[in-house]
């Protein structure tokens, strides 16, 4: 019942599934394991983190360390610390604690392992170690392109967490590749107007504005407030923190003598 639910994306029906089915038989850990799941595709990221420690020892215990659910686990819980924020130990600390058991066991082509090596990136990018940032970052991309094709509608996420990293560490010219190269697959599988297409505006608005490249920067951040302002009851960045950075940069061109 649970999984039917899960595969109709109701997660919260799944979630009271395995609850009231730990609290009928509490000696099955695979029901807690099950609920800490569902909490993460609910976002309930401190709930999930508990369901998981609560479920690690016993699955150690009878499976032992090197295991895919261990490893497994490992991942939903550097999932949990990345949303969190200022975690950044350990996601690093769980991600590659489940890379290494992957790595053991011969199974690097998880596809879960797509959104650790993704969040190893921005981890990393954080703590400005900016060179494993970029390793994961590209490996993110590779093996989303390999597991799912050039042009899936996930990638364009991951080539911008590396057109991220490239801005923060200052190669501006690079991290304007890599985010035209991520609105344009974007762009092959949702419309102009898409809400999260904002994002990808901002964070090629923001490394353009770094390069110097004003217009570019001011064109960017514009598509950004249309999307902003037709979906403005959605969450995210408001249309007056798009507007208030447009008029800092048009201040800035001005300083530059252009």
């Amino acid at each position: 019942m649970g999984r039917t639910q899960e595969l109709q994306f109701d997660y919260q029906g799944a979630f009271n599934y395995y609850k009231k089915a730990y609290e009928t038989l509490p000696e099955v850990a695979e029901y807690k394991y099950e609920m800490a799941r569902m909490a993460v595709e609910l976002e309930m990221w401190d709930e999930a983190l508990e369901y998981y420690n609560e479920t690690l020892p016993a699955v150690r215990e009878v499976l032992g360390e090197n295991r895919l659910e261990v490893a497994n686990i490992y991942i939903g819980m550097a999932i949990c610390f990345s949303a969190l924020g200022n975690e950044y130990d350990n996601v690093i600390a769980y991600t590659e604690g489940a890379l290494e058991i992957k790595r053991m066991i011969g199974d690097e082509e998880d596809p879960a392992l797509i959104v650790g090596y993704d969040n190893l990136a921005y981890a990393y990018k954080m703590k400005e170690d900016y060179t494993k940032a970029i390793k994961y970052g590209k490996k993110a991309i590779a093996l989303s392109v390999k597991l799912n094709g050039e042009d899936n509608s996930i990638v364009p996420y991951y080539y911008r967490t590396l057109g991220d990293i490239y801005d923060s560490k200052g190669e501006y010219e690079k991290a304007i590749e890599v985010h035209l190269k991520a609105i344009d697959i974007y762009l092959q599988n949702y419309e102009e107007d898409d809400p999260n297409l904002k994002f990808f505006h901002i964070s090629l608005g923001s490394a353009c504005r770094g390069f110097g490249a004003y217009d570019g920067a001011i064109d960017s951040y514009t598509l950004a407030l249309a999307i902003a302002k037709k979906h403005a009851h959605e969450d995210g960045w408001a249309a007056i923190d798009i507007q208030k950075i447009i008029k800092e940069i048009t201040k800035e061109k001005r300083n530059a003598g252009y």
